[in-house]
């Protein structure tokens, strides 16, 4: 997958020192060569540098840091426990070949001989670029990069988000298939010379019966969502006088709500008045539908310490550094920024080392090894932009970060829900099971939402409740799949499915979270993913804190994962959020998690709850206790017969790995 390559194959398991070769080749690569001249000089630099190096002991002498490998689960199970489950009559072997990918291990895919080509050509890819990423490593650290200073260049600092730009027109240009149905039937809508807009709010529920209305009529219409666009709603104040929502216009003409609606199509009168907006011209006094890139300016209140970081940005060195044998890229001594620090403050060194910590603490720049948060004396820091990690995997880091005061965690969890629920309301089927990408990526809402997630950057995650925690975690990760499809394209197997959960990563309150950490590391109080031996958060790891104090294992059925397995993808609030949780797990098995069938004794359940059997129950008996409290009464009943006879059977159903188009 293109779209992926500059943010791609480089683990990070903890905030303990994490550093990535690739990383440090790409960064240098951005500093050095996009300035003509500083290429030249840096390449005559290179020369005199590999002719003193063969006086000087060997590069191998050179001691290079350690590469955690994130834990991640992917969907491959063992071997073993594969073969010969899947029988003909399996859905997963009903599928085109192409939903097959990705769900058999390498044992399954060679007894079953479907598409190990492909497999094969992915593993030599891999192959070839972790050869030439560690022949670059060794080639700079023989010509002593760590000699290299790097100087403040807007251009360099702006590589992540060229990359992001790349994939984002790559997605749109070729990795998805429309998901408009129309189309892909081979319909061909007539052409519409007129216009239909919605006025709409997010979570209303008259606003989702009159979007269901002009769907079932295949009609295709504009919506103006005016919790995402305030100034439109004083447009529409303008117009009709109130700012009551939803409100429908054909063309210049105001319609009105879904009573009105219902009037016309109870009169058979609907049809009529579409086709005669299809077919008039839209006058130049109608409301107009949001343009893509159409801004508000919001006012950002402005950091305290934003003016002394900017000196202190200005005057320290950035360069690549040994510290304690490792090679670290782009980062200062303590020593230089204590300077700064006390000439601003006009202080001594004890106070200046104080000020430092508080400026540390709003996350402009954290120790390299998370030692402390600042200290005089040899110690390393880096400024965040520049942390591998953070430059070259975190998607809503556009270059740089963002320096305003942060915001509340409060309005941080309700300008999350506001844009996760105006999303689902236009761009998701009613029943959370059909998403379309290829809308949501060119639409004016996502745009806002990728730019209100550079908010996420520094904000205060410890004054977050258990529920806020909750609803802000499950959000954000469904909204992180979203944003991660549309940039990656749909995973299709093991390696790309790895990339998604491990590679695609937000800055959040300082620090990285993948969507594996998201889940287990935080929403799974710090469990180890299936089938693997680490966990996402070590013991000194700055996010441990973060984690639920106990794992929930109703997050299960609300997280989804972009395939038709997957659960119905919702917005959740803190006010109810554990009601809104049961309902989901309700739900999750009345469309088909759970079947029984009392003349085999036996249980048939979704994958989800094998993939994660220690979240339910220690045995078979405790996962059955604990459905007994949440399927419908008729199941329960069984399920409690069968917990009596103390003689069943439990079986998984095979998971769809296909997208949820």
């Amino acid at each position: 997958m293109d779209a992926s390559a500059a943010k791609q194959d480089q683990p990070n398991n903890s905030y303990g020192g994490a550093e990535v070769l690739s990383s440090v080749d790409k960064n240098n690569d951005a500093a050095t060569q996009k300035p003509a001249e500083r290429a030249e000089s840096t390449q005559e630099c290179a020369k005199e540098n590999e002719e003193k190096i063969q006086s000087d002991s060997s590069a191998a002498d050179i001691s290079v840091e350690r590469i955690p490998v994130e834990s991640v689960f992917d969907g491959t199970e063992k071997a073993n426990e594969l073969a010969g489950e899947q029988d003909d009559k399996s859905p997963v072997n009903k599928m085109p070949q192409d939903h097959n990918k990705g769900r058999f291990s390498a044992l399954e895919f060679a007894r079953k001989g479907v598409d190990w080509p492909e497999k094969a050509a992915a593993i030599k890819s891999f192959v070839i670029d972790r050869g030439a990423v560690m022949t670059n490593a060794f080639r700079r650290l023989s010509l002593k990069v760590e000699d290299l200073v790097y100087l403040p260049d807007k251009d360099s600092e702006n590589a992540a988000a060229d990359h992001q730009q790349e994939a984002l027109s790559g997605f749109q240009s070729e990795k998805f298939v429309d998901a408009a149905r129309s189309l892909q039937n081979g319909f061909e809508r007539p052409e519409i010379k007129g216009r239909i807009i919605l006025f709409s709010k997010s979570g209303c529920e008259e606003s989702r019966a009159i979007r269901s209305l002009f769907r079932r009529k295949g009609q295709h219409f504009y919506e103006v969502n005016v919790d995402i666009f305030p100034k439109k709603k004083m447009d529409l104040e303008e117009r009709t006088g109130t700012s009551d929502v939803p409100k429908v216009f054909f063309n210049e003409n105001l319609v009105g709500g879904i009573d009105e609606l219902c009037a016309l199509e109870a009169r058979k009168e609907l049809d009529e008045k579409i086709k005669d907006v299809l077919e008039t011209e839209c006058p130049p006094t109608a409301p107009q539908p949001v343009t893509f890139g159409e801004d508000e300016q919001d006012p950002v209140a402005i950091d305290e310490f934003s003016e002394v970081v900017c000196k202190l940005r200005e005057k320290v060195q950035v360069k690549d550094r040994f510290y304690k044998m490792r090679l670290f890229s782009r980062c200062f001594p303590g020593s230089e920024a204590l300077e700064v620090f006390a000439e601003v403050q006009h202080c001594e060194k004890e106070k200046a080392v104080e000020f430092g910590r508080q400026v540390a603490a709003r996350h402009f720049f954290h120790h390299v090894l998370q030692e402390n948060l600042f200290e005089d004396g040899n110690h390393v820091y880096r400024f965040l932009q520049h942390d591998p990690i953070i430059s070259m995997k975190c998607f809503n880091v556009n270059g740089n970060i963002n320096d305003a005061k942060p915001l509340l965690a409060t309005e941080i969890e309700e300008n999350l829900r506001k844009f996760t629920l105006a999303i689902i309301d236009s761009y998701v089927s009613d029943d959370g099971k059909s998403v379309d990408y290829r809308s949501i990526s060119m639409s004016e809402e996502f745009r806002r939402y990728v730019k209100m997630t550079e908010s996420l950057h520094r904000f205060d995650l410890s004054t977050f409740t258990r529920e806020e925690k909750l609803a802000f975690f499950i959000n954000l990760y469904n909204m992180m799949i979203i944003h991660g499809i549309i940039m990656f394209g749909h995973p299709n197997g093991p390696l790309d499915r790895r990339r998604l959960f491990r590679d695609f990563q937000y800055l959040v309150g300082g620090y990285a979270y993948s969507l594996s950490a998201i889940q287990n590391g935080v929403l799974r109080s710090n469990q180890r993913p299936p089938y693997q031996l680490i966990k996402p958060f070590g013991p000194k790891d700055k996010r441990l804190p973060v984690a639920l104090p106990e794992p929930e294992c109703l997050i299960h059925f609300a997280l989804t994962i972009a395939s038709r397995s997957s659960p119905a993808l919702k917005c959740y609030s803190p006010r109810d959020i554990d009601a809104e949780l049961r309902a989901a797990v309700k739900a999750f098995f009345l469309d088909g998690g759970v079947s029984i069938d009392m003349e085999t004794k036996t249980v048939s359940l979704s994958k989800i709850i094998n993939w994660f059997s220690t979240d339910f129950g220690k045995n078979d008996q405790e996962i059955l206790r604990w459905l007994v409290n949440t399927v419908e009464p008729s199941k329960a009943e069984n399920l409690l017969e069968l917990l009596d006879g103390n003689h069943f059977k439990i079986v998984y159903q095979p998971y769809d790995w296909s997208p949820n188009l």
